[in-house]
């Protein structure tokens, strides 16, 4: 079970600690047990299973075992009143020790991401409909596995629509690419939803979306947690008012969901705005457009526009995930009627 247990917080981007049985000679309520035996043995397993899994382990069972031969393998008599559960003076030992092992788990994470490039990609899909009128998933899946992006925004997503005989449109392009997929309802749409994705090389820890504004049709904010940084997709209205309107709902959403973790903050999408649009202007006032704003996106086949863009919060913490290290428009002329971007950061 501790095992199973290890695999899904890692599955989940979550890096676990393995922690000792603490020490007991015997149990006061059941003498017959051999705790000073059994839990020796318990924590070397333990001990074991941290190590083949490249897990830290806790030893509170070194820190607090008596000396006193009499009470072998069991709790020193100041930290435990009946040998089994700790006094406040035990808890700060356990505090201590535990503190100290965070600290080093902290500083070998920060040395192995150091200078960790992260490339990011957002592209409207148009439900896979390319400019030939054939809707291919398997086109728009090598588009995108092409990319080699960590994680990748769409827009325009059908789930279980009837006007694409029920497709999970997310999913298959996830089987497609080997990514894990997310995605989130802006309106019921011919029996199903439609809204916007990601794809994203793990599974997301925490993800939320938010209703947008939109009066042709509803919109979406989606964001989800990953292990380094807050990765976040919209496509905005076709209404001005709307996006506008939309710009000072997603700021506040933004800094709601990142707060207390510490980790940058990246959004994209179809904005449905051009560089020099009021709307873009007031984006800029809190994010920082990485992509290339002079290289048109829309329409696929003869752009003459830029739409699709990648930004970073500008409330992200400085020296992570902060420096542009590439951007592109790849030239992708029919597979949706926009053409993707891509940045990488580092």
């Amino acid at each position: 079970n501790i095992a199973s247990m290890c695999d899904l917080a890692k599955a989940n981007g979550v890096r676990p600690l393995i922690c000792s049985v603490l020490p007991a000679h015997r149990y006061p309520w059941s003498p017959e047990m051999r705790p000073d035996i059994h839990i020796p043995a318990l924590n070397e397993m333990l001990k074991k299973l941290a190590a083949d899994k490249d897990i830290t382990y806790v030893d509170f069972f070194a820190a607090m075992v008596d000396s006193n031969p009499k009470n072998e393998n069991g709790l020193a008599r100041k930290l435990a009143r009946d040998g089994v559960h700790p006094t406040n003076e035990g808890y700060e030992i356990m505090e201590s020790v535990l503190l100290d092992n965070l600290k080093d788990e902290m500083a070998a994470h920060a040395a192995a991401h150091a200078g960790k490039e992260i490339k990011l990609a957002s592209y409207n899909i148009r439900n896979c409909n390319g400019m030939d009128k054939t809707r291919s998933y398997i086109r728009v899946g090598e588009v995108i596995h092409s990319f080699g992006a960590d994680a990748v925004a769409l827009q325009e997503v059908d789930l279980g629509t009837g006007r694409n005989e029920g497709d999970d449109i997310t999913a298959i392009l996830a089987e497609i690419t080997g990514k894990v997929p997310t995605f989130a309802k802006a309106v019921d749409m011919d029996g199903g939803w439609y809204g916007v994705a990601m794809l994203t090389s793990e599974l997301p820890s925490h993800t939320k979306y938010v209703p947008l504004p939109g009066r042709e049709e509803q919109r979406v904010l989606l964001m989800a947690e990953l292990s380094d940084y807050i990765f976040c997709c919209t496509h905005l209205s076709l209404v001005k008012e709307d996006r506008l309107a939309s710009v000072d709902i997603i700021g506040k959403e933004v800094a709601a969901f990142a707060k207390g973790t510490g980790k940058p903050v990246f959004i994209s999408g179809d904005w449905n705005d051009m560089p020099d649009s009021e709307v873009i202007a007031k984006i800029e006032e809190n994010f920082e457009i990485l992509t290339d704003k002079s290289v048109f996106t829309f329409p696929a086949d003869v752009p003459d526009r830029t739409i699709d863009f990648i930004a970073r919060w500008k409330g992200s913490p400085k020296g992570k995930l902060d420096k542009v290290a590439g951007t592109s428009v790849p030239a992708v002329p029919t597979a949706s009627d926009h053409r993707p971007v891509t940045v990488t950061v580092k």
